[in-house]
């Protein structure tokens, strides 16, 4: 199931630079919105359970953040980004 998700969010990522898949605008913003998002989580969740704290959570939490970044703004530099 996650294979499938990661398949998925590969295909909208091409898509915003070679073909165009249904929706992709949307799942853009929200494959994006859902990387920042998990990369921000990581510190608070980070500095409410201290014991957690390790090397490999606060890299993934940094990749996450960065991952979204760059679904965002390589969208928007493909020009892409035509009203709906």
């Amino acid at each position: 199931m996650i294979a499938c998700i990661f398949i998925i969010c590969a295909l909208y990522a091409l898509a915003g630079a070679i073909v165009r898949l249904p929706l992709t605008r949307v799942a853009i913003y929200i494959i994006g919105s859902i990387c920042i998002l998990r990369g921000l989580a990581t510190f608070p969740l980070l500095l409410s359970h201290p014991e957690m704290a390790s090397t490999f959570a606060i890299i993934a939490g940094i990749l996450w953040f960065l991952c979204g970044v760059g679904y965002l703004l390589g969208y928007k530099l493909m020009g892409c980004d035509e009203p709906l």
